[in-house]
């Protein structure tokens, strides 16, 4: 796209079919692969955000193209589309640090890392690191930290089915995921650790599957859930997650919190102050 734009086509174009036929395949295999996602398929556009050496002139469809700032990023998704955008760690240390605090406010966003080697951890503690307002949300396969001190969330969302995948949280001043006035979340094959208030603190949320987790090592408790009426918070549901480490309970339940349901492949270790507290319905 230079110039006034790639071609002006006042007629016919022809497509070689061998290269339309590979065209359909390619989109094919990827929503294929998309289906099988826990959070839904990012069915959408594909776009690169590369905090280091991006160039917000650019328009992100490709890496070599890749945008700077979450603000350009904001710009080049649509709401409501599907898209997905990739993180990529290109720091030469081999580990690129992100100190930019930032919101998924579009629907149907789906934000990937690379693993580990891309970290979420600001420098201030003006608000939480990553904030979710948008609704049907991926976050997935990356660190997220706080700063040291302040008592804010590595993770808050009050968007309804949001899911987060692969998410290594750490070292949160507050707690490391917060659910708020939401709906249908999923919290699958995340780890976490060390976080100074709960590692998952659900309030008003409901319908919410945790799955495969490791969650360890709070300052308070493992999972907390809080409610101010009944059916606001209702119907959560914990499976194959190993609770254990904190210095409060392994999960603490509020009142009118109604129909928490714990598999019995799930272990939680009696440490702290106990595994479970019950005051919900």
């Amino acid at each position: 796209p230079i110039g006034l734009g790639r071609i002006l086509d006042a007629g016919d174009v022809t497509v070689d079919e061998d290269q339309a036929h590979h065209m359909r395949s390619a989109i094919n295999a990827r929503h294929a692969i998309e289906s099988l996602r826990v959070s839904g398929g990012g069915f959408g556009e594909t776009y690169y955000w590369d905090p280091e050496n991006g160039d917000d002139i650019e328009t992100g469809i490709t890496p070599q193209r890749a945008v700077l700032t979450w603000t350009r990023v904001l710009q080049i998704v649509t709401d409501g589309h599907n898209d997905i955008v990739y993180i990529l760690p290109t720091d030469t240390s081999g580990v690129t640090i992100i100190t930019e605090k930032i919101t998924l406010s579009k629907n149907n966003m789906h934000l990937r890392g690379q693993g580990r080697n891309t970290i979420f951890r600001p420098t201030d503690s003006t608000a939480d690191t990553i904030t979710i307002t948008g609704h049907d949300v991926e976050l997935s396969n990356l660190q997220v930290e706080t700063f040291v001190t302040g008592g804010r969330n590595a993770v808050k969302t009050t968007g309804n089915r949001t899911s987060f995948e692969k998410l290594y949280i750490t070292g949160a001043s507050g707690s490391g995921l917060k659910l708020e006035s939401n709906d249908g979340c999923r919290v699958t094959r995340c780890n976490f650790i060390e976080n100074q208030a709960n590692s998952i603190f659900g309030h008003n949320s409901g319908n919410m599957i945790i799955d495969y987790c490791d969650i360890a090592q709070s300052g308070l408790n493992g999972i907390k859930y809080t409610s101010t009426a009944r059916e606001l918070c209702a119907h959560n549901r914990i499976k194959n997650t190993i609770i254990h480490e904190h210095e409060g309970y392994g999960m603490d339940i509020g009142e009118f919190v109604w129909d928490v349901f714990i598999e019995m492949d799930s272990f939680l270790e009696p440490i702290g102050l106990g595994r479970i507290l019950d005051n919900g319905d």
